[in-house]
């Protein structure tokens, strides 16, 4: 199952991957979130540091997280040989795991930008003030366990889903927090500028849905920016910083 998610993991970011390498295509880039301070081109030497560290994390960390997670997963009732649950029970079962990884995705996020927890550990992720599809798993060890896998397998985990109700919402968690961090507002697609604005401010949206952001007040400056105006799905092939720009400062005279 996890080795299965790593592949749909690398499979789905080919294309951004391509994308934040070559600049191409051109016509793409007029997408971008941060256009005055995200490069056409990554850099080889950047790209290859983000890639060292998530496959190490996939790897080093996760597989013997996940065997030694197995049996307990097992234990919960997420067996393929177990009778495929309706469409119906599907849906729901999503539901629960949304809610759930908003519950565990904020506070465990929230508390990584405590100052000690933040300067040993959250800060890696940080690096990338204009991040990129993949790292959305570059981070600390630590981190890749408790920010990234745990707040994603705790749904199926309580529910006792099928495996293959976890596994479709795998792909969905991982398909979302890939484009949450592409840096690119693509017409069609989830928006990222929530988690984008994020990267470029630190201290604001520690959630996923906004819902625990907006309880805690931790999106409140997000919230009057044009970032939020434009933090929905874009119906249109013209770009969100077209549709709704930002503010230019008012010319004075004198």
């Amino acid at each position: 199952m996890y080795i299965v998610s790593i592949l749909f993991f690398w499979l789905f970011n080919v294309f951004f991957i391509f994308l934040e390498l070559t600049g191409n295509p051109v016509r793409i880039l007029q997408y971008r979130i941060q256009p005055k301070q995200k490069p056409a081109i990554v850099k080889w030497s950047d790209f290859a540091k983000c890639v060292k560290l998530v496959v190490f994390n996939q790897t080093v960390v996760g597989i013997p997280f996940h065997i030694l997670a197995w049996p307990a997963y097992q234990w919960r009732g997420g067996l393929l040989e177990a009778t495929v649950p309706e469409f119906k029970q599907c849906m729901l079962e999503m539901v629960v795991f949304a809610l759930v990884i908003e519950l565990f995705f904020f506070y465990t996020h929230r508390s990584f930008h405590n100052p000690y927890l933040y300067k040993h550990i959250h800060k890696i992720h940080h690096e990338w003030t204009t991040p990129i599809s993949i790292s959305a798993v570059y981070c600390h060890p630590v981190e890749y366990i408790f920010g990234n896998i745990v707040p994603v397998v705790a749904g199926p985990f309580i529910c006792g889903s099928h495996l293959i109700t976890t596994m479709v919402w795998l792909f969905i968690s991982l398909a979302s927090t890939s484009i949450s961090h592409c840096g690119f507002h693509l017409p069609f697609m989830p928006s990222n500028e929530s988690h984008d604005y994020h990267h470029s401010q630190f201290t604001q949206n520690f959630g996923i849905m906004g819902i625990l952001d907006l309880l805690h007040g931790t999106n409140d400056r997000f919230r009057k920016t044009k970032s939020y105006e434009r933090h929905n799905v874009l119906l249109s092939t013209t770009p969100a910083n077209v549709l709704i720009p930002d503010e230019k400062p008012t010319a004075t005279c004198g």
